[in-house]
């Protein structure tokens, strides 16, 4: 860290503590974000930059420099990771979320805890409640946007059994069906 850095937070007129409640959305304390931060921190998945193997060499590699596939293939690594430390440390949601935020990388699973889930809780009823909300904390249950046109969006839901996914094959090379 630049000297110039550590002066500036040695010197700030503010409450470090006082602006963490404001900006952090559900409120966090300072201490659990250090906490996490320690437990991030040690993981090398988590860094800005990312050992990548390509059939020449080995190389450290900037995120901002990997291609789409690559970026996703982080993300999702980066998400399993996370979701293994949630079961090795009983995080909660909500903590998982701050540990996804504290990361500041665009994570799959995302809109899954943040939207899906929230739905299923605010609008759904008891007995949905306590079938479905259980399943998605479990990942056994995953909620996603999908966009079949251009004034078209909703959220699906797929399960491991039975995925329940449309596609209307608009798109050229679509991910989902394969269409070229």
């Amino acid at each position: 860290m630049s000297q110039d850095l550590i002066d500036a937070r040695k010197n700030r007129t503010f409450d470090a503590d006082a602006l963490t409640k404001i900006v952090w959305t559900p409120p966090v304390t300072r201490k659990s974000i250090n906490r996490l931060v320690s437990i991030l921190e040690k993981e090398p998945l988590f860094r800005k930059q990312d050992k990548l193997v390509n059939s020449r060499t080995t190389s450290l590699i900037d995120r901002y420099f990997l291609n789409r596939r690559q970026l996703l293939q982080r993300a999702f690594r980066m998400q399993t990771r996370l979701l293994e430390l949630q079961q090795q440390h009983g995080w909660s949601r909500d903590t998982l979320i701050t540990a996804g935020m504290i990361l500041d990388d665009p994570l799959p699973f995302t809109l899954h805890f943040t939207a899906f889930i929230a739905v299923i809780e605010a609008q759904g009823t008891e007995e949905q409640i306590s079938e479905w909300i259980p399943k998605s904390e479990r990942m056994e249950v995953l909620g996603f946007w999908i966009r079949r046109r251009e004034t078209d969006c909703r959220m699906l839901c797929t399960d491991r059994i039975r995925p329940r996914i449309e596609c209307t094959g608009i798109r050229n090379n679509c991910n989902i069906c394969s269409r070229n």
